[in-house]
């Protein structure tokens, strides 16, 4: 039998890529006067792949309270955060030692700085990082212009300053300045809670229409089953506190930029999948209740009293 001819890739196969975020094991407790330690989350293990010319779109739902925001301040790099108190967290193969442009933070509270007008917020990033980034003052307000095109703002925004923007303004002029910089990873904490039903669904058709534009990995901490499983490829339900992800479900419909949000919520088939999630997020709670054991994604912990868990 002849041997497969060799090709350039057989000979010199393409290095695998490392995972853009990898949580081994990892707790995070916060030291109190005068009390035992808080643990905030326990035993986080995740994996989120690298994918080429694409990037995941993750969703992270649970009770309040569960640590959320701890998992991703920790892939944040914020000094309150990092180190985790056991355990790694890697960003592109990379252990996380600090903040980094390759990670954008979209808070829940409008993060915009009040002494600046609309355009110098979205070029804030930028001209911090400008040096480094190689670009001239001339394409960073190119930049600002297009990026304030973009999350739909309109020119005669610029010149604005955020207390005369209504709050849906002031989260786009935060997302511009985020996604201004190309992170890889953009993290939002809530972004869109406080806003009215209606701006609501407008900010998910932004955020649904502007990933394909930044081809990076996003994770998204919401407070709403409807938002998650509308917006996500993954989404990881987290059990209460010490929080721990206990389910991950994938088999989720599709955005569609063309079909609006509103429109898209409506349907059949996105119904059931809330359902699916929101009965399953009602066990872990009814478990944590009964002093039972949280549900597992492969389903190993369903049932058994706490303290039986081996």
């Amino acid at each position: 039998m002849s041997s497969p001819i060799a090709t350039p890739d057989s000979r010199n196969p393409r290095p695998a890529r490392p995972p853009v975020l990898e949580m081994h094991d990892v707790s995070k407790a916060f030291a109190r006067r005068g009390k035992a330690p808080f643990l905030a989350v326990t035993d986080l293990n995740l994996t989120v792949r690298d994918l080429e010319n694409t990037g995941e779109f993750i969703c992270i739902v649970g009770p309040s309270g569960c640590g959320k925001s701890t998992l991703l301040h920790l892939v944040a790099g914020f000094d309150t955060h990092i180190p985790p108190t056991t355990g790694e967290v890697r960003f592109l193969g990379k252990p996380i030692t600090g903040p980094a442009a390759s990670r954008g933070m979209l808070f829940q509270h409008y993060s915009c700085y009040p002494h600046l007008s609309v355009i110098d917020n979205i070029a804030f990033g930028l001209r911090l990082h400008g040096r480094a980034l190689g670009i001239s003052d001339d394409e960073i307000e190119d930049a600002a212009f297009r990026w304030l095109e973009l999350v739909r703002l309109r020119e005669g925004d610029a010149g604005k300053f955020p207390h005369e923007l209504s709050g849906g303004m002031r989260q786009r002029v935060a997302l511009a300045r985020c996604l201004a910089l190309k992170p890889r990873c953009l993290l939002m904490d809530e972004p869109f809670s406080a806003l009215d039903e209606p701006t609501r669904l407008e900010m998910q058709d932004l955020i649904v229409e502007l990933w394909s534009e930044i081809d990076a990995t996003v994770i998204l901490v919401s407070h709403s089953i409807a938002e998650a499983v509308y917006l996500a490829d993954r989404v990881w339900l987290m059990s209460p506190s010490p929080g721990t992800i206990v389910s991950e479900f994938t088999d989720i419909p599709t955005p569609d930029p063309t079909v609006p949000a509103m429109v898209a919520q409506s349907g059949p088939e996105f119904a059931d999948c809330v359902a699916e999630v929101s009965q399953t997020f009602y066990d872990v709670l009814r478990a944590k209740r009964d002093g039972l054991s949280p549900i597992h994604a492969d389903g190993t912990g369903k049932g058994l009293p706490a303290e039986d868990e081996a």
